[in-house]
């Protein structure tokens, strides 16, 4: 395809002249923010445990792009492990200047991400530095997202022995 219409179409999808360097310059001057849903338990000792993050990106005057606005230039620059990565190391920092009393908080991921070998590697490192428990942030898959996995499921109890067929005899 013509690199031209390619360009023009960046630019009319997203309304930035250089959609990639605007995602650049988002992640590296934080102009990305956190939000937390926290999630009400219907039941058991904790009313809320554990809250959704969510992510929004600063625009001009303040105001705030929703995903729907930001996300898929995102996807198409193939910028998802650099989003993903900023919102752990964002999290785990709150986490710890601020605390919490929310114990957990769930991280969607995308498939991008799952592509990332050293994507582990970061969570774990981050959640050293930082000092927060590792079990402080949960990640979602979304289906769509995920690739096909092989989960072995063991049956709850032992199959029963059948006992041998008899033969009929011929008479």
């Amino acid at each position: 395809m013509d690199e031209k219409f390619l360009d023009q179409m960046d630019q009319e999808f997203t309304g930035w002249s250089d959609p990639a360097a605007r995602l650049h310059a988002a992640l590296d001057n934080d102009e990305l923010t956190l939000y937390y849903q926290p999630i009400r338990a219907l039941a058991g000792a904790e009313s809320y445990p554990l809250a959704e993050v969510l992510v929004r990106m600063g625009k001009e005057e303040k105001a705030l792009l929703p995903p729907g606005e930001f996300l898929p230039a995102f996807e198409h620059y193939r910028m998802m492990p650099h989003l993903d990565r900023w919102v752990v190391r964002t999290l785990a920092r709150r986490v710890k200047e601020l605390g919490s009393k929310i114990p957990r908080f769930t991280i969607n991921v995308s498939g991008q991400t799952l592509e990332d070998p050293d994507f582990p590697d970061y969570v774990a490192e981050q959640a050293r530095a930082t000092g927060i428990a590792p079990g402080t942030m949960l990640f979602e898959i979304d289906e769509a997202e995920g690739r096909p996995m092989r989960i072995k499921v063991k049956p709850a109890m032992p199959p029963r022995a059948r006992a041998p067929r008899r033969r009929r005899s011929a008479a």
